[in-house]
C-alpha cells in the first residue's frame, strides 16, 4: 500500500490536533474559564490554598499511575489486532484499579498529616478527602481516554470531554457563586465531574476489558512505564514547586496571585496540550515510514511558526482584554492584576514544553524511557534551585524566569540526546528565519510608538507570514497546498 504524502499526513495530524485539542484543551481550560469567578469571589489567600491542593493532586496522579498510562499508550498503539488490544487494556486497567485503591487508603489514613504539611493546619482535611475521589475518577478514566485517542475517535472524545466540562463549570458556579462554599466548592465540582466522566467511559471499558490478568503483561507495562513516574514527578515538581516555595518564602496571598497569572498563561498551555494529545499517537503511527524523520522536522518548524505567532499575539493583547469591565466585573479580578506580568514568561515556557514533546519521540521509538528521569530530574533540580535563588530577589518574576530556564535546559539536553541516538534533519535555516522575524515584531510592537496603537501591533502580526513568503521561507509544495486550500475556500463561498 502506498504511503501517504507528507502533506496529507500532516493534514491528518492537524485535523486530530484540532479535535483532540478542543477536547483536552477545554478540559484543562476549566480553571482558565472560571478565572472570572475565582478572582472575583475568592480571596487570594484562599486561592493560594486551592493552588497547593492542585499541586498535591498533580503529584498524586503521577504516583497513582506509576507510568502505566504511558506504557499503555505505546503498546496499545502498536497492537495488531483486537485480541491483543483487549489483553493490554485489561492488564493496564486492572493494575491502575488496584493501585488506586491502595494509594487512596494510605492517603485517607494520612489526611490530617498531609493537611498540616501543606496548609500548616488540619482544618483542610476535607480537601484531601475530595482529592482522593477526584484521583480515582481521573486515573481510572485515563486508559479508556487513551484508547479513544489511539483509535482516532476524536469526535466521541470531544463529546465526553465537553460533557465533563459543562458539569464542572455548572457546579463551580452553583457552589461558589450561589452557595458561597469557597474553595471547597471547587473540589466538590471537580469530584462530581470526574466521576461523571468515568461513567461516560464505561462503554469503552466494556468493549475492551476482559478478566484475563497476566503477570507477564503487567510486568511489561511496569518495566516500560515505571521510569515515567519519576520523570512525571519531576515534571510536576518543575511546574508546581514554585507555588510551594513561594508560599514558604512569602505567603498564600502571593501564591494565589501568582497562580492566577499562571492560569492566564495557560492559554498557551492549552494549545500545546491539544497538539501533544494528537502528536504522540500520530508520531508513533508514522515511525516506520522512510520519511518519518522529515515529518518530525517539518512538524517542529511549523510548531515554532504557529506557537510563536500565538505567543506574540497574547503578549500584545491579553492585558487590555482581561481588564475590560462587564457589568462592573472584570474578566480578571483587580486583586490579581499583579500577576499579569508573569504571563508572557510562562507562555514562553509552554512553547518550550511543546518542543520537548516533539523531541521525546526518540525515547518512545528507541524504548529508552530510563533516560527521561535523568532529563526531567535535571530540569526539576534546576527549577527548585532557581526558585530558591530568584524568588527572594525577584518575587513572582523570579519563579517565572526559573520556569523558562528549566524548560530550556530540558529541551537542550533532549535535543543533544536525540541528535546522538536518532538524528532528525531539523530545518535550522527556516527556524532561524522565524525566530528573527518574531523578535523584530515583538521588539517593535512592545518598545516603539507601535505599543500605543493596537491596530499597528495587529498589522505587524498579520504581515509576518507575507514577510516569510517574500524571503523564500515556504517550499514549493507548501505554496501549492496553500493555493489549493484557498481555492477550495473560495469555491465553497460561491
Amino acid at each position: 500500500m502506498q504511503e501517504e504524502s507528507i502533506s496529507k499526513s500532516l493534514l491528518k495530524l492537524t485535523r486530530h490536533s484540532i479535535i483532540y485539542g478542543a477536547g483536552h484543551v477545554l478540559n484543562r481550560a476549566v480553571g482558565f474559564l472560571l478565572l472570572p469567578i475565582y478572582t472575583n469571589f475568592i480571596a487570594p489567600e484562599q486561592l493560594g490554598v486551592a493552588a497547593m491542593t492542585f499541586l498535591f493532586l498533580a503529584l498524586m496522579t503521577i504516583v497513582y499511575q506509576i507510568g502505566i498510562s504511558q506504557a499503555f499508550l505505546r503498546y496499545f498503539s502498536l497492537a495488531g489486532n483486537l485480541s491483543d488490544k483487549r489483553k493490554i487494556f485489561s492488564n493496564a486497567f486492572s493494575a491502575i484499579f488496584v493501585l488506586s485503591l491502595l494509594f487512596s487508603f494510605l492517603t485517607f489514613s494520612l489526611s490530617d498529616k498531609i493537611s498540616e504539611f501543606l496548609f500548616h493546619s488540619k482544618d483542610y482535611q476535607l480537601l484531601i478527602h475530595l482529592s482522593i475521589g477526584i484521583l480515582i475518577g481521573d486515573v481510572l478514566g485515563q486508559i479508556p481516554l487513551i484508547t479513544l485517542r489511539v483509535e482516532e475517535k476524536s469526535v466521541l472524545y470531544l463529546f465526553i470531554t465537553l460533557a465533563q466540562i459543562l458539569i464542572n463549570i455548572a457546579f463551580n458556579v452553583l457552589f461558589i457563586v450561589y452557595q458561597k462554599m469557597g474553595i471547597a466548592g471547587i473540589f466538590f465540582a471537580n469530584f462530581i465531574s470526574s466521576l461523571t466522566m468515568l461513567i461516560f467511559l464505561l462503554p469503552i471499558c466494556i468493549k475492551y476489558f476482559r478478566f484475563q490478568i497476566q503477570r507477564q503483561e503487567i510486568k511489561l507495562l511496569f518495566v516500560f512505564g515505571f521510569p515515567y513516574m519519576f520523570s512525571g514527578l519531576a515534571k510536576v515538581l518543575m511546574d508546581l514547586s514554585d507555588r510551594f516555595i513561594l508560599e514558604r518564602l512569602t505567603d498564600f496571598d502571593t501564591v494565589g496571585i501568582y497562580n492566577a497569572g499562571y492560569k492566564l498563561a495557560g492559554i498557551m498551555g492549552l494549545i500545546v496540550a491539544g497538539f501533544r494529545f494528537a502528536w504522540m499517537p500520530y508520531s508513533l503511527s508514522v515511525a516506520k515510514r522512510k520519511d518519518a524523520k522529515n515529518i518530525y522536522a517539518l512538524v517542529t518548524t511549523y510548531f515554532i511558526l504557529g506557537s510563536g505567532w500565538i505567543l506574540i499575539f497574547f503578549t500584545f493583547f491579553l492585558e487590555p482584554i482581561i481588564k475590560m469591565e462587564i457589568g462592573g466585573v472584570t474578566l480578571f479580578g483587580k486583586e490579581y492584576w499583579g500577576g499579569i506580568d508573569i504571563v508572557p514568561l510562562i507562555m514562553a515556557s509552554y512553547l518550550l514544553y511543546g518542543l520537548y514533546s516533539i523531541l521525546i519521540i526518540e525515547i518512545y521509538i528507541k524504548e529508552r524511557s530510563k533516560v527521561l528521569p535523568i532529563i526531567t530530574g535535571i530540569g526539576a533540580m534546576a527549577n527548585i534551585l532557581g526558585n530558591l535563588a530568584l524568588i527572594p530577589i525577584l518575587g513572582m518574576q523570579g519563579a517565572a524566569w526559573t520556569t523558562i530556564i528549566s524548560y530550556f535546559l530540558m529541551v537542550a539536553i533532549l535535543f543533544y540526546d536525540t541528535q546522538r541516538n536518532y538524528p532528525i534533519p531539523f530545518e535550522f535555516k527556516r527556524i532561524v528565519q522565524i525566530v528573527v522575524l518574531y523578535l523584530i515584531v515583538y521588539i517593535f510592537g512592545e518598545y516603539s510608538f507601535a505599543s500605543k496603537w493596537w491596530f499597528i501591533r495587529l498589522g505587524l502580526l498579520s504581515v509576518s507570514p507575507l514577510v516569510l513568503y517574500f524571503i523564500g521561507f515556504f517550499h514549493k509544495e507548501e505554496l501549492q497546498k496553500i493555493t489549493s486550500l484557498r481555492q477550495k475556500i473560495h469555491d465553497r463561498n460561491q
